[in-house]
């Protein structure tokens, strides 16, 4: 899925992060993030994840946008950080909280440690109730035995 970018200066912003920034597109707001080559394995295993069929997947899917040698883009659709969510209700929070554990399981499952497991990295669409795991950096991965 490529997202054809439709910014200007004006509609593409860098938040506090290096390796972050947004832009507009047609699709609406997405997140491009820089990743390092020396980290590639953080796009290898999005891959993974995105691509395995169990449920409770709650991978962010993602775009690769462009590739050098030294560094590689990804785009995601913005979503709501779980720590900026107000007022939701009870039975949503259940239902978020339901995913979140679903998540968590999928990974295991897949032999997979998110390490960095927090409100800031876990994103949601409350329009459709989805939830999202992002930010795979401190991941730990071991293969089956």
């Amino acid at each position: 899925m490529r997202i054809p970018i439709v910014s200007t200066s004006s509609n593409f912003w860098l938040p506090q992060h290096r390796h972050i920034a947004y832009a507009t597109t047609l699709e609406g707001v997405v997140v491009l993030k820089c990743i390092n080559n020396a980290r590639a394995n953080e796009i290898k295993l999005l891959e993974f994840l995105h691509q395995t069929s169990m449920p409770g997947n709650h991978t962010i899917p993602f775009a690769p946008i462009l590739s050098t040698g030294n560094d590689a883009v990804i785009s995601m659709l913005y979503r709501q950080p779980l720590d900026e969510c107000r007022a939701i209700s009870a039975r949503i929070a259940a239902n978020l909280g339901r995913q979140l554990l679903e998540a968590v399981q999928f990974m295991h499952a897949c032999r997979v440690a998110h390490r960095d497991l927090k409100p800031e990295n876990v994103i949601v669409d409350l329009d459709r109730l989805q939830l999202f795991i992002i930010d795979y950096d401190l991941v730990a991965a071991s293969r089956p035995s």
